[in-house]
């Protein structure tokens, strides 16, 4: 019996396994696949405080040792059910094992959606990006290229434009979702925008170099530094889907669902902004609240 189990190892997660562990709970952490999550998927990061400059995986292992030298247990193992309408919340794992615990903090996530094209994978943190601010920096008075028509995907252009010497907004369809004005501003810009095409194609050595596009008017080559890709996000949380809107959860200050002692962290929460410092400051309020509530101080 756990007083804490937390399905997820991302920043989310491993932040909540620490502030419950150093708190005195009995913690157990299930990742699916790596400590960190899609943090290990950049390669740089330049705004988490504290540090100037640090590879994603490298914050990931820090985060992870820290948590597990406070005494949080931490397993690999893929959770395929919750159940957590009762006092007592038990997860049951692929392999058939179950683990129960007082408290259950769903830290899961959301993956950013693919664009689908070969060696998109080869290229992530080598010229393709799913997020802008996060990776923006590093195309400093280059050319860069954005994938999408929606708020974000013109929000990352206009953000982009402060940075890059040239910024392309490609988009598959004949207008852009994004507000009317949001749209205006990419012309006052001079943000070149490509409709009724999508990117077939990439190219390049050690890093991207090149993308290839697809319009009614055929094919063309398109040299680029960097290419970032804002279609959406999917988040994983088909573990509490009744928890959720629009697949997102829905919380209260403290991260807590409106079952209590269910705490949702991280991406996969309805926020404003998602970021690795986001993330940590939210598995940090639930870790916390739940030492406070155990020692009845809360």
């Amino acid at each position: 019996m756990y007083d804490l189990i937390i399905v997820g190892g991302g920043p989310s997660g491993l932040s909540c396994a620490l502030y419950g562990a150093r708190g005195g709970l009995k913690v157990l952490l299930i990742e699916k696949m790596a400590f960190g999550g899609q943090m290990n998927l950049t390669d740089e990061i330049q705004n988490y405080p504290g540090f100037s400059n640090v590879h994603g995986y490298e914050l990931s292992d820090y985060m992870a040792n820290q948590a597990m030298g406070f005494g949080a247990e931490c397993i690999f193992g893929e959770v395929v059910k919750a159940d957590y309408t009762e006092e007592i919340k038990s997860v049951i794992l692929s392999d058939g094992k179950t683990y129960q615990g007082k408290a259950l903090v769903f830290a899961t996530g959301a993956k950013e959606r693919s664009l689908g094209v070969e060696d998109e994978e080869k290229y992530v943190g080598r010229g393709v990006s799913y997020c802008a601010t996060c990776d923006g920096r590093f195309y400093k008075k280059k050319t860069v290229a954005i994938v999408g028509g929606g708020d974000t995907a013109v929000a990352d252009a206009v953000y982009l434009n402060r940075i890059a010497s040239k910024v392309i907004l490609i988009h598959r369809r004949d207008t852009l979702r994004s507000t009317v004005s949001s749209v205006e501003k990419l012309r006052e810009m001079g943000i070149e925008v490509i409709l009724k095409s999508q990117v077939i194609k990439l190219s390049g050595d050690d890093l991207l170099r090149s993308i290839v596009i697809k319009g009614e008017e055929g094919e063309a080559e398109i040299k680029v530094d960097g290419l970032f890709v804002a279609v959406g996000r999917n988040p994983e949380s088909h573990l509490f889907a009744d928890l959720t809107k629009n697949g997102y959860a829905q919380t209260d200050e403290k991260c807590e669902s409106k079952i209590k002692n269910v705490f949702i962290i991280g991406d996969v929460r309805e926020k404003t902004l998602r970021q690795v410092v986001t993330a940590a400051g939210d598995g940090a309020i639930a870790g916390e609240t739940l030492v406070r509530r155990k020692a009845g101080i809360e």
